[in-house]
């Protein structure tokens, strides 16, 4: 594959080179991911299929076969089931995470707690796990160990981002606590299953893998970035959405640590009940003021900083290549 003209840090063109590089196994993770949720009863079932039918971009799953390969695997079922195990679980989050924050569309569409109701949302997302974790069975002992590992720390990345709902005294690195819990999670696990179906032990996976937690870390805050600066018919939600559920984002609080007024002005708004359009016009002014995009913006980028330096060390390939890519846009707001 000629990856020589690959723009470094150009996430569509790179996105599109690891769905051609993968093309053997993103049928395979599809059909997958499909067949978690086949045959699960009731409400709970329906929910599960409304993500499953949904996939999206399939990063994370990308993650997996892009590691696997530049690491010497073959590809194939193996790499295939491991990379749709982290796509079910991803898809699981999603289905609670609407319930918490009470989304009413998830890509585009009525979110499955919207158009289903939250209890079917919430055991379609919890018989998904069931379904993640006899997959990760199924791939072996260390697999599985893995796996678990990251559940725990998205749950309890979930339990402090709960707590600190609300709080507009959130210091920025308590937020970026969560991301490296919740998204930071799922990208490692990305990275170890990704290693270990290439037949690596299951320290040079651990390793690897703790690079990717910086991965998650670099998305989530450009993720944060697009919520406040982003126009809504990219990201596909109203501006301003998560402070007017109480989630203080890295750059938000950025911007509060950095200008007690303006903290104080979104306190009282809080407080007062101001609706969705006049917070995000307090949110919007308090980041305009103290630069906080470009400040975190650079806090992603250093972020990428462990894992290119963890990605140099593999053997050159096209797969690496394309992984380094990849893993730059996912650290910029313009994916």
């Amino acid at each position: 594959m000629d990856t020589a003209h690959l723009p470094p840090q150009d996430f569509a063109h790179a996105h599109a080179a690891a769905l051609r590089l993968l093309s053997d196994e993103v049928g395979q993770v599809r059909q997958g991911v499909e067949d978690a949720a086949a045959g699960l009863p009731g409400p709970g079932g329906a929910a599960a299929r409304l993500m499953t039918d949904r996939p999206g971009k399939l990063v994370r799953p990308l993650l997996v076969g892009l590691v696997h390969r530049a690491l010497g695997g073959a590809g194939g079922r193996a790499c295939a089931d491991a990379a749709a195990l982290v796509e079910i679980i991803h898809l699981s989050t999603l289905l609670h995470d609407d319930v918490v924050d009470e989304a009413p569309t998830r890509r585009g569409a009525p979110s499955a707690a919207a158009a289903m109701g939250n209890a079917a949302a919430v055991l379609g997302g919890d018989a998904l796990v069931v379904r993640a974790m006899a997959q990760a069975h199924a791939l072996g002992r260390d697999v599985v160990e893995r796996t678990v590992h990251a559940l725990q720390q998205l749950v309890t990345g979930e339990l402090l981002q709960l707590r600190q709902r609300g709080d507009v005294d959130l210091e920025p690195a308590g937020a970026l606590r969560v991301a490296a819990l919740k998204t930071g999670a799922l990208m490692r696990l990305c990275a170890e299953v990704g290693a270990l179906t290439a037949g690596r032990e299951l320290s040079h996976a651990v390793t690897l893998g703790e690079a990717f937690v910086h991965l998650g870390i670099a998305f989530q805050v450009a993720d944060d970035v697009l919520d406040l600066a982003g126009s809504a018919s990219v990201v596909g939600k109203a501006v301003g959405k998560d402070i007017a559920q109480g989630t203080v984002s890295f750059p938000l609080a950025l911007a509060l640590h950095a200008a007690p007024l303006h903290r104080e002005a979104l306190r009282l708004a809080l407080r007062t009940g101001l609706d969705e359009r006049g917070l995000g016009r307090v949110v919007s002014h308090a980041v305009a003021r103290t630069h906080a995009v470009p400040r975190a913006l650079q806090t992603a980028a250093a972020e990428l900083d462990p894992v290119q330096e963890a990605l140099a060390g593999l053997p050159a390939s096209a797969a690496r290549q394309v992984l380094a890519a990849v893993c730059a846009g996912l650290g910029r707001r313009d994916r």
